[in-house]
């Protein structure tokens, strides 16, 4: 369950695998660290990749064994497809709804057409699917699974909720909702049929709904199109209830049921609001801001001007630095200031040879040597350039005017874009320690000229960033006599968050971040700050291990993530000094499992039965994703249309033509077992596609569960169908042929990308056409 809450998400989890229930209790985490298709939870990551179609589901974090109350760590990681279109949640509204509000207040029209209005332009919708996952506890060995049930969006406000969802092991899929919002009662309910028909669903029982908690022998009766359609409990129910950060309790009770020989799986929930809301929950805000106007042009800032959190201006570390300076708690960032992008600009303006090299390195395709290349003449040039006379005396003056005149800094670089969430360049780019006030603009500049380095641009094109970011430069005093460190908030290795790893070494924390020195390593449990491992001696003292835990504990609550800290601690106080704080990277990556399947078709149940009969000489070479997104659904539309039993093809997922490890297949089942008494009567159709016969009695029998008899006419549609294709189709097609064939000479002769795109949205058009 996931909830916007103002600008915080609220979150719950509970997983249950074989007889171990795992709960994560209610979490309220920052909306702000997400994107429009991706949502950051704590440890739940959601991504929608193709809208209705594909959503990646990770979960990397604690959760804690109901049974033995300890914390287990669970990795989960997945894709979520449909099994149906996506439907708009108020399809099938029992009308009865209405016809007794207006029966029981006549002289309240103008409400009534308000509350009709707010039902029309609400946007919640439903849509069954299956989540294809791997699941890890503890480091155990992994477990795959296919889980099915249904995907809700709800926007509307909602006082009191009653819903009742049911996957079929045959495929069929049953809801039904009651809610109670300020816009009045509504009832409604479907049942996604196992043959991908969609009929309105009824309740005639309702006080059954409330005895799923008791008794043996509750039976609901719905009712389908005016025939009964009774679903029966078979098992005891498990239920659990959990409170939201607003205050609204929720339950949940799943049970097994059964409709005829059927078996499936029931979820009953629950919602009330509370009777008096909560006041909406807050995070400790992040500093956040936008330079604009003469700010953007300052060549100099310094750590306390709030112009310095704009990353744009100043490079990821130095806006990190600038936000630390400003929300220090429990730690000291020390002082420093930033050399802008804005002072990078104006150095190249004022060297027209190195601004040309930049400009053309940006122009550069995909041949990587030539990037290097041109790369080294950027570098070279800029360390051989003279850094002007007004820009050494805004950097010292602001220097003197910030920091005590004896003292010696640390120059590092601030590329704009780096240290993400997704990627990190640590450890690629110069940085200098113990520089003299007199010797920093040299390495203001040697900072600039690492930007382009072979290392920095391999980087760059692998990852698809930017191949010339703008640069900032970091000047910042020096600690002496100092334990330097990285301190991760997480395990770094295996991601499990109930740690925490620092790595320390007398001298320079760069050594440790480049790898050049084996630092002492200290292994703290999070929850108590209590040691599980570290080396034996070790640099850091008690005190100072104390202090970073409840640093790590502030950052990783602040930030909404794992974090990956830089620090140094002075000897003589043990005061934690942090110089960097960033999001930890590569958790979010997909594992091998998530690659392998990530284009997979759903299976809408346990019991589908696939072929490459014909298929696989036809298309025998692996699918490309671009295949898969654009043709994939076209060829299925196709294939299907030509089944006279199939009235509509779905929009949001392909019927007949699967795909399984880059591979296409056919679904037997809505391919040939539609037609199952013409299957069974008649083996001629299979020997011609696969050489022998395909269907096993357990196969048509299956089709028999799913699908219904034929029109006693079937024979005559498929007749006139095949007539219609020779007769008209045919002629219409060979024009269409031609002006794909001629789309695709096009796409083929070359032009500009843009041109290129443009020539396969049309050739696409006219393949849909086809």
């Amino acid at each position: 369950s996931v909830q916007a809450k103002g600008e915080c998400l609220d979150t719950y989890v509970y997983l249950r695998t074989g007889s171990r229930t795992l709960v994560c209790p209610s979490t309220l985490t920052r909306k702000s660290a997400g994107t429009d298709d991706i949502f950051l939870a704590g440890p739940l990551r959601l991504e929608m990749r193709e809208p209705f179609r594909r959503w990646r589901v990770q979960y990397k974090g604690l959760m804690t064994d109901e049974s033995t109350g300890e914390q287990v760590f669970v990795v989960l990681a997945g894709w979520w497809k449909p099994t149906s279109d996506a439907k708009w949640r108020y399809n099938f509204v029992d009308t009865n709804t209405f016809e007794d509000q207006l029966t029981t207040r006549p002289f309240c029209l103008a409400k009534h057409v308000k509350h009709a209005n707010n039902l029309l332009d609400t946007s919640d919708l439903v849509q069954w699917g299956e989540l294809h996952c791997e699941l890890s506890i503890d480091g155990e060995d992994t477990k795959e699974s296919r889980l099915r049930g249904l995907r809700a969006r709800y926007r509307d406000k909602v006082q009191q909720e009653q819903q009742l969802s049911v996957y079929f092991d045959h495929g069929d899929r049953l809801l039904w909702s009651r809610r109670h919002s300020e816009n009045g009662v509504i009832t409604h309910g479907f049942i996604a049929c196992g043959d991908q028909k969609i009929v309105p669903l009824n309740l005639i029982n309702k006080d059954s709904l409330y005895g799923l908690n008791h008794g043996d022998d509750d039976i609901i009766n719905f009712q389908q199109m005016g025939f009964p359609y009774a679903v029966s409990k078979i098992s005891q129910p498990i239920t659990f209830t959990y409170t939201t950060a607003t205050g609204d309790i929720v339950s949940v009770t799943r049970l097994t049921v059964r409709h005829l020989q059927y078996d499936g799986h029931a979820f009953f929930i629950q919602r009330h609001t509370a009777y008096k809301n909560k006041p909406a929950p807050n995070l400790p805000i992040i500093p956040e801001y936008t330079a604009f106007g003469c700010e953007r042009k300052m060549p100099v800032l310094r750590f306390s001007h709030r112009a310095c959190q704009d990353s744009s201006i100043t490079g990821g570390k130095a806006a990190n630095l600038a936000r630390l300076t400003s929300i220090a708690k429990g730690f000291i960032v020390p002082r420093g200031i930033c050399v802008t992008t804005a002072a990078f600009e104006a150095h190249l303006d004022a060297h027209p040879n190195i601004k040309k090299l930049v400009e053309k390195l940006g122009n550069q395709g995909q041949d990587l040597e030539t990037c290097i290349h041109i790369g080294e003449q950027i570098g070279a040039g800029l360390c051989g350039s003279i850094m002007s006379e007004k820009l050494k005396y805004e950097i010292r003056d602001a220097l003197q005017n910030e920091i005590e005149f004896d003292a010696r800094f640390a120059v590092r670089s601030s590329a704009v874009g780096e240290d993400g969430a997704e990627l990190s360049s640590a450890g690629q780019l110069e940085s200098y320690m113990e520089v003299e006030i007199d010797d920093v603009a040299e390495k203001v500049l040697m900072c600039w000229a690492s930007n382009y380095r072979r290392e920095c641009i391999s980087y760059r094109r692998q990852y698809g960033q930017p191949i010339n970011p703008p640069m900032g430069v970091v000047v910042q005093r020096m600690i002496e006599n100092g334990v330097a460190g990285v301190m991760f908030t997480c395990d770094p290795v295996r991601g499990d968050p109930s740690k925490i790893v620092i790595n320390a070494f007398k001298g320079k924390g760069e050594d440790i971040v480049s790898g050049t020195v084996t630092p002492d390593a200290v292994v703290l449990r999070k929850n108590d700050g209590n040691v599980i491992e570290q080396t034996e001696p070790c640099c850091l003292s008690t005190v100072a291990q104390s202090g970073l835990h409840s640093a790590a504990l502030y950052l990783e609550g602040l930030f909404g993530g794992p974090q990956d800290v830089e620090f140094i601690v002075d000897i003589a106080t043990d005061e934690i000094n942090v110089v960097q704080s960033r999001d930890v990277t590569g958790r979010e990556r997909e594992s091998d499992f998530e690659l392998r399947t990530e284009f997979n078709s759903s299976n809408l149940t346990d019991h589908e039965c696939f072929t490459m009969a014909n298929v696989g000489e036809v298309m025998p070479d692996p699918v490309t994703p671009l295949f898969i997104s654009c043709t994939t659904k076209l060829y299925d539309s196709c294939f299907m249309s030509e089944n006279e039993v199939m009235t509509r093809s779905p929009r949001h997922y392909a019927v007949g033509i699967s795909i399984f490890q880059q591979r296409t297949i056919l679904n037997h089942g809505e391919v040939f077992l539609r037609t199952w008494e013409e299957t069974e009567k008649d083996r001629i159709a299979e020997i011609a596609l696969a050489g022998q016969e395909l269907f096993t009695k357990e196969m048509l029998e299956m089709g028999k569960q799913r699908y219904d008899r034929l029109h006693k006419l079937f024979p005559l549609f498929r007749i006139a169908g095949l007539l219609n294709i020779v007769l008209r189709d045919s002629y219409i097609q060979r024009d269409l042929a031609f002006e794909n064939s001629q789309v695709s000479r096009t796409l083929i002769a070359g032009g500009t990308p843009a041109e290129r795109i443009r020539n396969l949205e049309k050739q696409l058009d006219v393949a849909t056409k086809v």
